[in-house]
């Protein structure tokens, strides 16, 4: 895999947050769930939600919609129209953490949002559905949802793929693919970059006022992937994804997951390249503040069948049995040294100092505990995996299974409580797995909704 970077002048550092624990009673009688709350809207078009973010006053959403929506939930309304009824039109719609609706507006889509210590949030995304024919957007926005700046490159890539990460000084660290020469700095200034074939990840970095601070580029001779950052307490970065490599076995090739630590400045310190001749790649990915990396691993075998991969990366081995697809979560230390890996339902993750929270749901009931002991998932969780990869339980919340609810994106406000959002569909929206009934609004929608996990 190859690796370009170049530093400019100024710093960055990056950012990370938390989830719960379960006891059940034997022969107790059920209680119902704590009380939660939910927010819809709809329109004469189709909704969708893309991305959610949890700050420590505001809750960020962003999607897509088509015709007119109301994006207020309450009793007054605020339509807003899609710019072009030949495509779908993007949406920011911003929420107080008690669930009072604060404003939207028209955007490009969103696919990634992150809430920034000053209230307001960074979201990146695309507009544009035809190769060669749209662009990548970087965009700032105040508590208020008002634009503050925006950065945009010719997006020339066959599938979108990229994130944000907030730095503590405000700044911001994206990623987004690129198939084609780009400069990276939106700026008079020109930080050019090639690409090692196919689609290549580029990392650019950003101050508070938007001025560029430096750029680096993963990739290697196939498709490539990148979708995940978070912070070292040095001002580094952690970065995650997928390489493609074309000359393995198969019809098509193998994707090899990827690990690296650059620097304040964006060169690379290691990487860390793995999977073997089958698909792998790394997705999620938290830091603690003793710099224990937590990485979400999903592995698949091209043929469907079962085989045996090597999860470290380094000298020693760590086999694991893969039937089709897997998802393992896995611990490194701040050196690139492997140390754990376990199976794991995935979801949202997010690290401290002594465990790893991971927030998601579960679409059938399966077992959370990866050891001997049964733990059935029910529905919305909060799980708790010690340092040592310990599974040390998981709060739960029951969720509809309808079919009238589809969860798209989970975040946490703490340990007990999270925040999740998608669409939801007709009949009726019931029933209401936040909290009591409610009227139903004809069509189809999105929402957010609280609900507190017992």
């Amino acid at each position: 895999m190859g690796f370009g970077a170049r530093a400019a002048s100024l710093v960055c550092c990056v950012g990370a947050l938390a989830c719960g624990q379960v006891t059940i009673e034997e022969q107790a009688a059920p209680s119902a769930p704590a009380e939660g709350w939910v927010r819809t809207w709809s329109g004469s078009g189709q909704t969708e939600l893309h991305a959610l973010a949890v700050g420590s006053e505001r809750v960020w959403v962003g999607g897509q919609f088509t015709g007119t929506t109301d994006f207020d939930p309450g009793p007054t309304a605020l339509e807003l129209v899609g710019a072009d009824a030949s495509e779908p039109s993007g949406y920011l719609s911003w929420f107080a953490v008690d669930g009072t609706w604060l404003g939207a507006r028209t955007s490009f889509i969103p696919e990634s949002i992150a809430a920034d210590p000053e209230g307001g949030a960074y979201l990146i995304g695309m507009q544009g559905s035809t190769l060669g024919n749209g662009e990548v957007f970087l965009q700032r926005v105040g508590a208020d949802g008002h634009e503050l700046w925006t950065h945009s490159w010719d997006w020339a890539a066959v599938s979108f793929s990229g994130a944000v990460t907030v730095v503590p000084d405000g700044g911001v660290v994206a990623s987004f693919t690129y198939h084609v020469p780009t400069d990276l700095d939106p700026g008079p200034a020109e930080w050019t970059v090639e690409t090692q074939g196919g689609e290549d990840v580029a990392i650019v970095a950003f101050a508070p006022d938007g001025g560029f601070r430096w750029g680096s580029t993963f990739g290697g001779p196939g498709d490539d992937s990148g979708g995940a950052s978070a912070s070292m307490a040095d001002g580094g970065v952690i970065v995650s994804g997928s390489v493609a490599d074309p000359s393995a076995p198969g019809s098509f090739g193998a994707d090899h997951a990827w690990l690296a630590r650059l620097d304040a400045h964006g060169a690379k310190l290691w990487s860390r390249e793995w999977g073997g001749d089958h698909h792998a790649s790394a997705g999620g990915v938290a830091v603690d503040q003793n710099g224990t990396i937590y990485l979400f691993q999903h592995l698949g075998i091209a043929d469907g069948g079962s085989a045996s991969i090597d999860l470290d990366p380094g000298p020693g081995t760590h086999f694991v049995t893969v039937y089709s697809k897997e998802l393992f979560l896995s611990r490194f230390d701040a050196e690139g040294g492997f140390r754990w890996a376990e199976p794991n339902l995935g979801g949202s993750l997010w690290a401290r100092g002594d465990s790893v929270m991971i927030a998601g749901w579960c679409g059938a009931i399966v077992d959370l505990d990866p050891g001997p002991a049964l733990d059935p998932c029910v529905g919305m969780f909060g799980m708790t995996v010690s340092a040592e990869g310990e599974y040390l339980g998981t709060k739960q919340r029951p969720a509809d299974s309808s079919g009238n609810w589809a969860y798209s994106a989970i975040g946490s406000r703490d340990a007990s409580t999270l925040f999740v959002a998608g669409q939801y569909f007709e009949p009726a929206k019931q029933p209401n797995p936040f909290g009591p009934p409610f009227a139903p609004v004809p069509g189809n929608g999105s929402f957010l909704a609280l609900a507190p996990l017992d």
